[in-house]
Parts: structure tokens; sequence; C-alpha cells
């Protein structure tokens, strides 16, 4: 796993790590992005590349716990 922990807000980038994250996916990186953290003020993108991210993506909001996976892992 890779774990990031903190506020979704402008200044973590987290659109960045997600984007990184999904390129590392793309070369055949076998682990998932971790995400644990409440939504901070101007959220809406970090929010909006979690959505969009890779399937191999796991997220933690408040009151939320989401785990995508590819339809071939098993």
């Amino acid at each position: 796993y890779l774990l990031f922990i903190g506020t979704l807000e402008p200044r973590k980038n987290l659109p960045l790590l997600i984007k990184a994250f999904n390129l590392f996916k793309k070369e055949g990186f076998e682990h998932q992005l971790v995400i644990v953290g409440k939504k901070g003020w101007q959220y809406e993108k970090s929010l909006k590349a979690i959505e969009n991210s890779s399937k191999d993506l796991l997220s933690e909001l408040p009151g939320t716990l989401t785990l995508a996976t590819s339809a071939d892992s098993s």
C-alpha cells in the first residue's frame, strides 16, 4: 500500500499524487493507494481526482469507505 493521510485541500496536491499513482499502475505497479482524511477547504478537485482514479484506489472519507478493485484482480 501507499498511504496518504491528511485533509483534502489544494496545498496537499492530492490530484498530482493520484496522477502519479495512475501512471505507476499503467507500468505494472501492483499496490493500492490508500487515502484517509477529511474534506477541507476547496476539496472538490481532490474528490473529483479520487472519483476518476484507478480502480485500485482505497479512500476513506468521513462516513464512507470505498474500495474499488479491477475486475481481473482476485
